[in-house]
């Protein structure tokens, strides 16, 4: 009686959203051990030597504020931005039809491309980056 109202578990979106997990899970402690230079800086003549490339915030990092964000939002953003990407591609190459190599662009298809470029660009940014372009 209590396994039947348990039926939920073995349903497809569940068993997705636990491989969303453990996969997020993985690649931030994949991302974590790679930015170990950064989080444990050398030394303080090294960072006098590139002041530019001093990351003054990095000892401040906490994993375990990474984990929800890893969990749910890494690999859906992830998946957006290669289905973004080849939607660009996609239409690029439409545009691109019946062009010759090596001439320039000119005219109604320089507009589209560009135009093209500019949408993706913007949508990949807003909603797998989470950033807003304005240059």
């Amino acid at each position: 009686m209590i396994f039947a109202s348990l039926t939920w578990i073995s349903s497809w979106w569940f068993i997705l959203l636990v491989l969303n997990a453990i996969f997020g899970l993985y690649l931030l402690d994949k991302a974590w051990k790679s930015t170990i230079r950064f989080r444990c800086p050398p030394s303080q003549e090294l960072e006098d030597l590139f002041p530019a490339f001093r990351r003054k915030d990095a000892l401040k990092w906490k994993k375990w504020k990474l984990y929800p964000g890893a969990m749910f939002l890494l690999v859906p953003r992830f998946l957006l931005l290669i289905v973004l990407f080849v939607l660009e591609v996609f239409f690029i190459k439409l545009f691109m039809l019946c062009h010759k190599d090596g001439e320039a662009l000119s005219g109604c298809r320089k507009c589209l491309v560009k135009s093209t470029l500019q949408f993706f660009t913007r949508l990949q940014a807003v909603f797998a980056f989470w950033s807003w372009h304005s240059y």
